[in-house]
């Protein structure tokens, strides 16, 4: 809900994806060794934990692409949502 709303006042330009980086939010009762075991096997190094989203921005170390490992992963059963890390600005006025 929070996403949508911040959404809906900003724009999403595709050119300010960061190529190498994903957020992950992890569904609540997941243990750290899931997480760990998931964050080792996909390839990835954690830059920051966004505590109010419950959301960590992890960077990628594996020779696959950002849509190639939310492809794979989007449906695990750990997962609540994977997404690309992009940048969004607010519409000037």
């Amino acid at each position: 809900m929070l996403f949508s709303v911040l959404l809906f006042s900003c724009k999403q330009n595709q050119s300010d994806n960061k190529s190498n980086e994903i957020l992950i939010k992890f569904k609540t009762n997941t243990s750290t060794t899931v997480i760990d075991s998931l964050i080792k096997e996909i390839g990835l190094e954690k830059i920051k934990e966004i505590p109010r989203l419950d959301v960590t921005l992890y960077k990628i170390h594996s020779k696959s692409s950002v849509d190639e490992i939310i492809e794979k992963y989007r449906t695990n059963p750990y997962i609540e949502f994977i997404e690309p890390n992009y940048s969004y600005k607010t519409d000037k006025k």
